[in-house]
This record gives structure tokens, sequence and C-alpha cells, in this order.
């Protein structure tokens, strides 16, 4: 009997440390995330869509849309975890802290970057358009 609870309070205490261990590595990974600029994207996209709702209802929309974002930003935290380690989260923490990490991070979120970057696709697209045309016939 002794052997068994030993072995289960051993079990709890290293479940503990694990889930003391995820806890910082989802908090780093959300750090990344809103110095990446990931989290502005995502809040710059609300602006766009709030555009089509009308006035008097988008203090509403965008509340509830908020909420579904940060839904987002938690499964979109979950994914980076499945996919890169904790060192490199913690990697990409320190570049995006260093001088060049915050101006990449400024650029991609300024509004006439994102209008150029958002410009290039659209010319991509039509030529991609005029490729897969060519090869459908």
């Amino acid at each position: 009997m002794k052997k068994v609870l030993l072995a289960f309070a051993f079990l709890l205490v290293a479940q503990i440390g694990s889930a003391q261990a995820n806890s910082e590595f989802k908090k780093d990974v959300l750090k990344y995330i809103e110095l990446s600029g990931v989290a502005a994207t995502y809040e710059k996209l609300v602006d766009q869509f709030s555009q089509s709702i009308p006035a008097e209802k988008q203090a509403e929309f965008k509340k509830e849309i908020k909420t579904s974002i940060n839904g987002l930003v938690d499964k979109t935290a979950d994914l980076y975890m499945k996919e890169l380690s904790h060192e490199d989260i913690k990697a990409a923490i320190k570049f995006y802290e260093s001088p060049s990490g915050k101006k990449i991070s400024a650029l991609t979120q300024s509004d006439s970057f994102m209008e150029k970057a958002q410009s290039l696709g659209q010319e991509w697209g039509m030529s991609v358009q005029g490729i897969m045309m060519k090869y459908m016939q």
C-alpha cells in the first residue's frame, strides 16, 4: 500500500511540474504572438470587418469579435506549442525584443506596408489565375 501511495504521490508531483512548465511555455508563446505582430494583425482585421457593420452595431460587434479573436489567439498559441519547442519560442522572443526585431515588427504592422503586401498578393493572385486558365483548357 505504501508503494502505491508513493507512486501516486510521485505521479501527482510530476503532473504538477509538467503543468507549470506548460503554463510558462504558453505564456511565452502568447508573448511571442504579441511581439511578432500576429495579435495586431488580428486586431486590424476587426477594424476591417467592422466597416461592413452599421455604425450603431459596431461596438457590440467589436466586443463579440474580440472574444472570438481571443479564442483564435489561444488556438494559435496551442498550434505553436505543438510545432515549436519552448527554446524556439524563447529565441524568437529574444529576436523580437532586439532592435532589428522591433523594427521588423513595427514595419509589418504598419498600414502602408500591409497595403503594399496586400497589393502584391492581389497582383500575384491575378497572375496565378492566368496560369491556371492556361492549364484548365
